[in-house]
């Protein structure tokens, strides 16, 4: 269960709104040319804000270190420069293109910069995209890896707390990896080393599942995936955490991301009864999914009943309708999501 609204129509008339596999995270978007990074260094710092839709960032370390931290500057600099591709942005507040940068030199203290961010309203649904940019440069073949975790609940002293799926490239490796089972094994992408930048979307196709699409930037280049979701089963994605693990010394090393969104703007969006008559549901929807209404009168003993079945999602709204007979007390409604091809 996602989120329950309750709404009080009269005195002897409740209807609570379950919304049960309904999409819950709040659309977002944000990228480093965002005004809030436009400050001297470090630009980037834990508390910042940008954008509309995610929580504020969590840095670690919380103060940049010789060894690893946080700043923003083009991801063109990395890696055999110039690198060509990349993900930088511009805007009024920052014209320079830009992304942002995270740092973490090898040595025996093995070090690690992770940028953890929250989503707002929820976990994500069937349907729902996340997307980002991913530019990394050289990586240490001796243990170093990039990448970032999309995860239940929001762990800031464990990136792989409640993993349930991480892109990474290790030092010495052919191609970037996708991670979904908790490290038993992994998926080989086939997309090999590059410093040019990725755009990664991986979409929601149920609770437990996934789409993934990758896209090279310098060859414009896309491969596509699917397949399970690691961890506790049911469990929401919550969160994501960046990672750079000591992958080397110097900018070559630098890693980089941009334009880090949540896609679609679903769930509950209002609920009317006329007249204590009729339930009006106004359904926030997505093209690629069919919807049911179910109703029920008792969430202990009862039964789910649909009421209306495989409406198909418009990309935008959709309103439900359904009598309410007399001298109802109560009922319940969910709204099921179905996500197909």
């Amino acid at each position: 269960m996602k989120r329950i609204h309750a709404f009080t129509i009269a005195t002897s008339l409740v209807f609570v709104f379950v919304a049960t596999g309904v999409f819950a995270a709040n659309p977002a978007a944000d990228n480093a040319a965002d005004a809030v990074y436009a400050k001297p260094y470090p630009q980037w710092v834990s508390g910042d804000n940008g954008g509309s839709g995610f929580s504020p960032w969590v840095l670690s370390p919380a103060n940049n270190t010789f060894n690893a931290g946080f700043f923003t500057a083009s991801a063109t600099q990395n890696g055999f420069f110039p690198s060509g591709g990349g993900i930088d942005t511009t805007s009024g507040a920052n014209p320079n293109p830009t992304s942002w940068g995270l740092y973490a030199n090898t040595n025996v203290f093995y070090n690690l910069a992770i940028a953890y961010r929250s989503f707002t309203g929820g976990s994500l649904g069937p349907g729902q995209t996340f997307s980002i940019g991913m530019d990394n440069g050289y990586i240490d073949a001796d243990g170093g890896t990039v990448g970032f975790i999309l995860r239940n609940g929001n762990d800031i002293t464990n990136k792989n707390d409640g993993s349930r799926f991480e892109l990474y490239f290790t030092g010495g490796g052919a191609d970037y990896m996708i991670l979904t089972n908790g490290g038993s094994a992994a998926i080989d992408t086939g997309i090999g080393y590059t410093d040019g930048g990725l755009n990664v979307s991986i979409t929601l196709t149920g609770p437990d599942t996934f789409s993934c699409t990758i896209t090279a930037l310098v060859s414009g280049a896309s491969t596509n995936f699917s397949g399970s979701l690691g961890g506790t089963p049911g469990s929401g994605i919550d969160s994501v955490a960046l990672y750079n693990q000591w992958a080397g010394n110097g900018q070559n090393y630098d890693l980089f991301f941009n334009s880090m969104a949540v896609i679609g703007d679903y769930g509950i969006k209002s609920i009317q009864v006329p007249g204590n008559t009729t339930a009006v549901i106004a359904v926030g929807t997505s093209t690629n999914a069919t919807y049911d209404l179910e109703q029920n009168t008792n969430l202990v003993s009862g039964t789910w009943s649909a009421v209306i079945s495989n409406v198909p999602g418009t990309g935008g709204v959709v309103v439900f309708t359904n009598a309410v007979p007399a001298n109802t007390s109560q009922e319940f409604y969910r709204v099921k999501v179905t996500v197909g091809p």
